[in-house]
């Protein structure tokens, strides 16, 4: 369990890794039915990792077709073993709804960045789901905090052409 602040919250966090690993999926749909976010990771120097992530989505619905998904590109620090270009990062996420971020879990880049990226996503969900609940004069939606991130094409694709390397 972890503590994270989003805006003005103070939100405790389970996380559960089972690395995509084929001896574990057979549980992990019990893990996704309460889940309100799912991080997908692969390894940029494998694209196979990266083929897998569609099998990963259609697991992760079945259970819980409201979760939230956040799509990472882990080893941005190994660019010269890339196999998986940041344009298919990218048009991947954008095809499938997600934020989307490159990390180095070996140097630490952008992991931070990756929680904070999820629950921010998390939160202004729940948040819009709360303001319906109120009457259409009390519908005032907060400003949000800084997006690390996000998914609007002019971010990522002036990032992706002035730089190949990590994605924030």
């Amino acid at each position: 369990m972890k503590t994270f602040r989003v805006e003005d919250k103070i939100i405790k966090v389970q996380f559960w890794d089972t690395a995509g690993q084929e001896k574990y999926f057979a549980i992990t749909r019990q893990y996704y039915r309460g889940a309100h976010g799912v991080v997908l990771v692969y390894d940029i120097t494998k694209r196979e990792s990266f083929e897998n992530i569609t099998r990963w989505i259609n697991e992760v619905k079945v259970a819980n077709n409201d979760t939230l998904f956040l799509l990472i590109g882990n080893k941005c620090d190994l660019i010269k073993k890339r196999d998986v270009s940041i344009e298919e990062g990218i048009r991947f996420s954008k095809e499938n709804g997600m934020s989307f971020l490159e990390t180095s879990a070996a140097t630490g880049d952008n992991c931070m960045k990756a929680m904070q990226l999820i629950l921010q996503d998390i939160h202004q969900k729940q948040t819009k789901m709360s303001m319906k609940k109120l009457d259409p004069g009390q519908r005032v939606l907060p400003q949000s905090t800084v997006r690390i991130g996000d998914e609007s094409e002019d971010h990522f694709e002036e990032f992706a052409s002035k730089k190949k390397e990590c994605v924030c």
